[in-house]
């Protein structure tokens, strides 16, 4: 997974993957930062979010080939859950995680 600022640039790298397998996603979005928040406070009511870019497969845990995207996750700044991560290109949810496990 790779995370970015909020300007495009890299700030880490998680997981084993090659930059050049995913180098046609780019690192531009659609949806800005502040609208990103936005979005997710429709499932996190906290104040303090913050939004990492990152590329996100909308298929992991499928048989079906990898379908890579760049996403905003979006998160409380001082927790990794519960998180929202939302298309960049579009502002859809992709995936809400409330952080509740049974």
């Amino acid at each position: 997974i790779y995370h970015f600022k909020a300007d495009g640039s890299l700030v880490s790298i998680t997981n084993e993957i090659n930059p050049a397998d995913y180098a046609h996603v780019g690192t531009n979005s659609e949806i800005s930062e502040d609208r990103a928040i936005s979005i997710a406070k429709t499932e996190i009511k906290n104040s303090a979010l913050v939004a990492e870019k990152e590329f996100w497969n909308t298929r992991a845990g499928s048989s079906e080939p990898e379908n890579i995207v760049l996403v905003w996750h979006v998160h409380p700044k001082d927790s990794s859950t519960p998180f929202v991560i939302i298309n960049a290109a579009t502002g859809k949810i992709i995936y809400f995680d409330d952080g509740i496990r049974y």
